[in-house]
């Protein structure tokens, strides 16, 4: 069973939001607010090109900004946008990478701290 990108950026948004959780114990209920934030930058209802310049350059680290305005593209010229996909592709493996690094570095803090047992 393979995820689709909306799936896989979703469990990263997740995932990371978990790391800050177990890093700032306080934090936990506030964080939920994060993914509306990142909405209006996604371009999940209107094209990317109708946000000002400083707003696209922000949605262009995002990866699901790529995938939505690849559909738009494929929905508008019946062809597939590769760009949008490698660059997507792209970003969601150098996030991932980022999160595991921040996760270990995250973990060896609890461990050390005595967090963790905290959260059981």
């Amino acid at each position: 069973m393979s995820l689709t990108f909306v799936e896989y950026i979703g469990a990263l948004l997740i995932i990371s939001l978990i790391k800050i959780i177990i890093a700032l114990t306080s934090i936990g209920p506030l964080i939920w607010i994060l993914p509306f934030f990142i909405q209006p930058f996604a371009a999940v209802f209107y094209p990317l090109s109708i946000l000002p310049p400083l707003f696209q350059k922000i949605a262009w680290f995002i990866p699901i900004s790529h995938v939505f305005e690849g559909m738009r593209y494929t929905l508008k010229t019946g062809q597939f946008d590769n760009s949008s996909f490698w660059t997507a592709l792209f970003l969601n493996a150098v996030y991932l990478a980022a999160s595991f690094i921040f996760f270990a570095f995250i973990l060896k803090i609890a461990l050390r701290s005595g967090r963790l047992v905290k959260l059981i």
